[in-house]
């Protein structure tokens, strides 16, 4: 009875130390399959701050479009100038904070986008199939022309967003000293002038717009930018 139980202790004590280096040994390989992921998680990344900045631009655009209203109104004979000129400041306040914002924003993606397609070449070298590293050079080539459209719309936007802000601070002040409907019409060809700033300005943005949606989409497993 003795040697029986303990033969069977024994037993048991090597199936489950058996189980338990199956478990450790399979657990170990399916987590680092799943998880250690570096590529993928910069993708991830990247299409999140394209995502991302897209969102603060679409929040610029509907900010210039208010202030261009905002204009407009003011040239309506019938309009409330006293009404309208408060809506003006407190419209004109949120583009210049909104300037900021864009700024940094587009910033966090150039230094997102520095990395990937730095880290994404370094990977791409290391590729001994030359066919894998012939596609993924061609890959990478397009993402980082498409980055560079990216910023050189960025520049476009930031080299008009800079003097309608300024100009629409120049009409703020005029008007503030003399809110009146023959001073307004005095100002005809500013307002016209401001305006078209404001139009080119939003056409800009949706260059910019069209192009951080399609290489999202170019990045993403769906093929479709985040929504």
């Amino acid at each position: 009875m003795n040697t029986q139980g303990f033969d069977c202790r024994t037993n048991n004590v090597s199936w489950i130390w058996g189980l338990g280096m199956l478990i450790a040994l399979f657990g170990t390989a399916a987590l680092a399959g799943c998880s250690n992921d570096p590529g993928r998680t910069r993708a991830k990344g990247a299409v999140t701050s394209l995502a991302d900045t897209r969102d603060e631009i679409i929040d610029a655009r509907r900010k210039v479009s208010a202030t261009l209203t905002d204009l407009r109104t003011f040239q309506k004979d019938n309009a409330d100038l006293k009404k309208s000129f408060d809506t003006y400041k407190t419209d004109v306040a949120d583009l210049e904070s909104q300037r900021d914002d864009v700024r940094e924003r587009l910033a966090d993606m150039n230094e997102r986008a520095v990395e990937y397609r730095t880290q994404w070449q370094a990977d791409t070298m290391g590729l001994r199939d030359p066919n894998l590293r012939g596609s993924a050079q061609d890959r990478a080539k397009m993402v980082g022309d498409r980055y560079d459209q990216i910023s050189a719309s960025a520049t476009e936007v930031r080299n008009e967003y800079a003097p309608y802000v300024a100009e629409l601070g120049e009409l703020q002040t005029y008007l503030s000293n003399d809110l009146t409907r023959p001073s307004i019409n005095a100002a005809g060809p500013t307002f016209e002038k401001t305006i078209n700033q404001g139009e080119l300005l939003n056409r800009k943005l949706d260059v910019l717009l069209d192009q951080l949606n399609t290489l999202a989409a170019a990045i993403t497993p769906t093929g479709q930018p985040p929504q």
